[in-house]
Order: structure tokens, then C-alpha cells, then sequence
């Protein structure tokens, strides 16, 4: 999956094609015109010029990411993918901070099916920094749910336990609250839907909009699968205000403190983080 974006990084796009060729291949003279045309078929789709597309192909750059490229995500990338989430993804759910989660024992021993299965879906995305050797930036997994059909594969449940994995097991049981006695398929009169699983950026790459930019690319995605309903859990605000500035709408809530598990109300805190938001967008 980790695709060699040398010649299309920023530097190399502001240059003419022919300047460009000469770098690559100085020994190369003849036929020039031809060589320029493979040029541009091979250089990743700027995302700006999306509307233009016919097609959403990736890799994909974006004039406002300089040095970052979008992929679709491989399950050749698996390993790495699982990596980043135990790093930047699972630490920082503010449900599990709430109880002081252990994420290697409660997330690392199932994490890898999880992710297989919604990478499998094929309909994420991942970032990678092709200045810095192509490493991860930030993630992006959706799946597309179809009414009438098991889902199962996608749900937590499946994979962790609450004898091994308790804590993870009660942020399963909240979600669960969460989207409870919501029905989309029959709110917004489809049979598939596109849901927004979960997204991840690095500390190091945060606040240059890349959550943003990898919610744009999801409902684009959707619509050139033909479906028109994208649902997503928000259960920090900061993912509730990415969605909402995208035209995601909430439809159910469920805050900390009411949320029972258990015969106990384990998630009231002080923090600013109060509320989960079932949110869903129709395009």
C-alpha cells in the first residue's frame, strides 16, 4: 500500500513537468511530450479538484496539506494502522480516561480484528507524511451498514469480552445507549448507510484540519457509492463540532452522568468532555 509520492510532492508540482523529468531521468532526451502525459496520469488527485473529478482515486494531496498524502486504506497497513489507534486513538477516548483504562490489556488483544474487518469494508482512509518517510498522520475508518444484513463484524462486541476487557466492554454498552431506538433506515428512507467509525490524527499534525479534511473525503467517497445518509458516535466535543461543521445533525444524546452500567453511573466527572452525540447527515 505505501506508494513512493517523491515526484509529487510540493516542491515537484510547483516545478514544470519537463524540469521535473530531467531530475528523474537526466539521461533522458527524446520524446518528451509522451513522458509528460504518463506524468500526469500517474500524480495523485489533488483533493481541491475534487467537484471536477469524475472519480474519487486516490492518492490524493491537498494544496492546504503540503507534504501529505491520502490513501485508502490496505489491509497491507493493518499492522501499522493498529500501532497508531493503540498510540493516538484509544488513549485519548475520554471515556477511557474517565476510568483510567489499561489500553494494552483492554484494546491491544482484539484491536487487530476489529480493524481488519472495517479496513476490509474498504471505505477508510489514511494520511501519511511523505517528507518524513511516509508515516502515519492520521486515520479514518468507516464502514457502509446495510439494513437487513449482520453487522456484527463491525460491532466492539464481537471482539472484546467483559471478563477481559471490562472497562472497553462498558464504552461498548455506552455506544450502544447511545445509537439505541435510533432507526436512520427508516428516518431517512435508505437501506445503507455510511458510518463514520472513528478518526485519529497525531498531536503532531493536529489543528491543520486534517479531521476535517478526512470527513470530506468520507461523504464524498459515500456519494460515489451512490448512498446519501452518513451516521457517526461523537463522544468528545471536539468530534461533535468536526461533524457539525460538516452538516452532521444531532439526533440522540446521552450524557456521562446518565449513562448506568452495571447499577452505577461509572462516567460522571468534572471534565469538559459531558456528552456522546448520535449525529447523522443526509446529502
Amino acid at each position: 500500500m505505501i506508494q513512493n509520492v517523491s515526484v509529487t510532492d510540493t516542491a515537484a508540482q510547483s516545478r514544470n513537468d519537463s524540469t521535473s523529468l530531467k531530475v528523474i531521468c537526466p539521461t533522458l532526451h527524446t520524446n518528451v511530450s509522451f513522458i509528460h502525459f504518463h506524468i500526469q496520469l500517474y500524480r495523485p488527485q489533488n483533493i481541491e479538484n475534487l467537484k471536477m473529478a469524475a472519480s474519487l482515486k486516490f492518492p490524493l494531496t491537498s494544496d492546504t496539506q503540503p507534504g501529505l498524502v491520502f490513501h485508502s486504506a490496505e489491509l497491507s497497513d493493518l499492522d501499522e494502522i493498529c500501532e497508531f489507534l493503540l498510540i493516538h486513538f484509544f488513549p485519548e477516548v475520554p471515556i477511557a480516561k474517565v476510568v483510567s483504562m489499561d489500553v494494552d490489556k483492554e484494546v491491544r488483544p482484539w484491536v487487530r480484528k476489529f480493524v481488519e474487518a472495517i479496513v476490509g469494508d474498504s471505505n477508510s482512509i489514511i494520511v501519511r507524511d511523505a517528507q518524513h518517510n511516509n508515516r502515519l498522520a492520521a486515520v479514518r475508518l468507516n464502514i457502509v451498514e446495510q439494513k437487513g444484513v449482520d453487522n456484527e463484524k463491525f460491532h466492539l462486541t464481537k471482539y472484546c469480552n467483559p471478563v477481559d476487557h471490562p472497562l472497553m466492554w462498558m464504552n461498548a454498552a455506552f455506544l450502544d445507549q447511545l445509537a439505541q431506538g435510533v432507526d436512520c433506515y427508516e428516518m431517512f428512507g435508505v437501506d445503507k448507510i455510511f458510518y463514520l467509525v472513528l478518526v485519529s490524527v497525531s498531536n503532531e499534525y493536529g489543528r491543520r484540519g486534517i479531521a476535517a479534511k478526512l470527513v470530506e473525503l468520507s461523504i464524498e467517497m459515500a456519494k460515489q457509492k451512490g448512498l446519501h445518509v452518513s451516521t457517526a458516535s461523537a463522544v468528545n466535543e471536539f468530534a461533535a463540532k468536526a461533524l457539525g461543521a460538516a452538516g452532521f445533525k444531532s439526533i440522540k444524546q446521552l450524557a456521562y452522568s446518565d449513562f448506568e452500567f452495571n447499577g452505577s453511573r461509572p462516567l460522571v466527572n468534572s471534565g469538559v468532555h459531558q456528552i456522546g452525540r448520535f449525529m447523522a447527515m443526509n446529502f
